[in-house]
């Protein structure tokens, strides 16, 4: 590029990342371009030199006077690294050839406006063709916004001096006051498994480069996890502990989720009144105060996220005490409710999650100062001032909660596939016995009844399940439900979960029955067994429907009497899930059988054998091999003939077991 008019298309192109948002970064309000903000430069130039500050060249360049400036009682250079004053190098580095010694007052001058070159980007000015210095860019377009003074400046750590320092002087050059910015947030390096980036290296990684291979979610994670001034190292391990703390969060929320689905569908007569409970609010009042003051303090979100993981910690074993104690469910289901609120206010705050109708409010807390005015009561709805008042009804209605906002193409990916699944779940119980073809017909009759569809037959392009069932339910349009603010959360998502639930109820009526102490063919259950594997691990997992069976509270075993564990998370990280199980499944058979191997290979040899080999310890042995006299000749001691009788047992078990295993059937 050798004409001016080669670096006309940058600005329009250079806006493409922002249309992207492929990291939720926010847009921002105003957006300046320099090549389009020629003219206040040059003027915010001209005034610093009628200021005093700056001088032309002989060449047509304009400098900063940084002597006279230092010298100025009401001014002071170098604030951010008042060390680097005179560090000619770091001044060089900075400027490159935007500067002629030959023609500065002094080495620490800094050029304002740099003539161009025949065959340089130029721009006309009262000093002739030119263009902008490095610094006055960032000083005349911020401060065209933000006037005379701004509350905060970032920028990477690598900046502080001299970009940051010469855009100090020559604002404050400019205005004549002494404090342009109040407060710096200087952010610190990125580095790739210990190494700076560079391309020399082949180690320059985009954020596109990096979403190939992990979410946008991961990605924020893993910087929120770290401090935003100190050097982090983008590795394997950094973006693990993200993968880890995204599960951590998707667990809470699946678990959240389905403690309102168990208090809907229990029994009103069964629940007590309100015993007054509130232990989980009283962690979650300290858990909000404690995240708040981690953030006042210099935005320290790792602490914050390590608070938040503690939380998610009590929050869970809340839930799984309540479901075996008196604690009426609604209550506790209040209490949790409120729990995820707030983490999922505090985490669309951060990025990570989507504008949901639980994530919308603060989630700092009630009487917290922020930007000089005190949070109310009444921003906190659902939340820590939440009443009693919800009962087993209303639990579907604000059961969504998760980082992801509900779309109509996810909703009806997920109900495509449940069907598909029930419907291969049905088929295998009308080829068995009256009992199984029973269950599969009265599910049947029952969807057919509630929500219009049969999962006899399977949906196809031309139909739409999700549309009939919204209009059988609610008789209401989809799309017109859409339209309104939280509507498929609020109301069509609680129609879809009891559609799921129907659907897992006919699988655990199955398992159910298949456990009870009724004889069965034990070819017919393991076959349905099998089904019932396939329908929580295959066809479930693809439709993007995580399916969990519960276990005992005491023992781990699967309690086939309590409804399954469901709800909707995303299919990639299903398949990590099952993949993961998978492979320590394989690993835990792996090492079983490398145990086996090694008790074979010791097992090889004949008892008879195993001390006769070792002759510079043993000289005589008697009829079955066991040692009689050391290798001295004196005869082996009673206690130490017993101990070489239990190897010479144990030895013989393993050559059992090393026969037997050799046997063919």
């Amino acid at each position: 590029m050798d004409q001016r008019h080669s670096f006309s298309p940058l600005p329009s192109t250079s806006t493409c990342f922002l249309h992207d948002k492929l990291m939720s970064v926010l847009e921002p309000d105003e957006l300046v371009r320099v090549t389009q903000f020629v003219k206040p430069i040059t003027e915010f130039v001209q005034k610093i030199v009628d200021n005093g500050f700056g001088y032309v060249a002989g060449s047509g360049s304009v400098y900063f006077d940084t002597n006279r400036f230092a010298n100025d009682p009401k001014h002071f250079y170098a604030k951010l690294v008042p060390t680097a004053y005179g560090d000619v190098d770091q001044l060089a580095t900075g400027e490159g050839e935007l500067t002629s010694d030959g023609e500065k007052r002094s080495p620490n001058d800094f050029a304002l406006w740099k003539s161009s070159k025949p065959g340089e980007p130029a721009w006309s000015s009262p000093w002739g063709q030119g263009r902008p210095g490095w610094h006055i860019e960032c000083s005349a377009m911020a401060s065209s916004v933000f006037g005379e003074s701004m509350d905060i400046h970032s920028g990477g750590v690598d900046l502080k001096f001299p970009h940051h320092d010469n855009e100090l002087a020559q604002s404050e050059a400019y205005f004549n006051n002494s404090q342009w910015v109040n407060y710096f947030l200087h952010s610190g390096h990125l580095t790739i498994s210990g190494c700076k980036m560079s391309k020399s290296l082949k180690n320059f990684i985009t954020i596109r480069d990096a979403l190939k291979e992990h979410s946008a979610r991961r990605l924020r994670l893993t910087f929120l996890l770290h401090s935003w001034r100190d050097t982090m190292d983008y590795n394997p391990d950094t973006v693990a502990e993200a993968i880890s703390y995204e599960k951590t969060l998707i667990d809470f929320f699946y678990n959240a989720t389905n403690f309102h689905l168990l208090t809907a569908v229990s029994d009103p007569s069964e629940i007590g009144a309100a015993s007054g409970n509130r232990s989980l609010t009283s962690a979650l009042i300290k858990t909000q105060q404690d995240v708040y003051d981690a953030l006042c303090d210099s935005f320290d979100t790792r602490r914050a996220m390590a608070v938040l993981k503690d939380f998610l910690s009590l929050a869970d074993q809340y839930a799984l005490r309540q479901m075996g104690t008196d604690l009426p469910l609604p209550e506790a289901c209040d209490q949790i409710h409120a729990a995820a609120c707030f983490v999922l206010r505090l985490l669309r705050v951060f990025g990570v999650a989507d504008e949901t109708f639980a994530s919308i409010g603060t989630p700092v807390p009630v009487g917290a100062t922020v930007a000089g005015a005190v949070i109310s009561d009444t921003l906190e709805q659902n939340l820590v001032s939440m009443s009693n008042e919800s009962s087993s009804t209303d639990q579907l209605h604000r059961s969504w909660l998760s980082m992801d906002a509900l779309t109509i193409g996810r909703l009806k990916f997920a109900v495509d596939g449940a069907i598909k699944a029930a419907h291969s779940f049905a088929g295998t119980l009308l080829k068995e016995k009256d009992t199984f073809q029973q269950i599969a017909n009265e599910t049947t009759k029952m969807i057919i009844s509630e929500f219009g569809l049969d999962i006899l037959k399977l949906p196809d392009d031309s139909s739409d399940s999700l549309r009939i069932m919204v209009k059988t339910v609610l008789n209401e349009d989809l799309d017109t439900i859409a339209e309104t603010r939280f509507g498929l959360e609020t109301k069509v998502w609680p129609v879809v979960f009891r559609l799921f639930l129907s659907i897992v109820s006919m699988r655990q009526s199955v398992r159910a029955l298949l456990f009870s102490n009724a004889a069965h063919d034990k070819t017919a259950k393991q076959r349905l067994l099998t089904a019932c594997d396939r329908m929580r691990d295959e066809d479930m997992v693809f439709a993007g429907i995580r399916l969990q069976d519960r276990a005992g509270a005491s023992d781990g075993v699967q309690n086939v009497n309590s409804l399954p564990a469901l709800g909707l998370v995303a299919p990639e990280i299903l398949t990590e899930e099952i993949s993961l199980k998978t492979k320590r499944e394989l690993e835990r058979r792996e090492a079983k059988a490398r145990v086996t191997a090694s008790r074979n290979e010791a097992g090889r040899q004949p008892p008879s054998e195993m001390f006769l080999q070792q002759l510079n310890k043993y000289s005589r042995f008697d009829e079955k091999g066991i040692p009689t006299h050391d290798a001295s000749g004196k005869e082996i001691a009673k206690s130490q003939l017993k101990k070489l009788q239990k190897l010479y047992d144990a030895q013989a078990k393993r050559y059992a077991a090393y026969l037997k295993s050799t046997e063919t059937v």
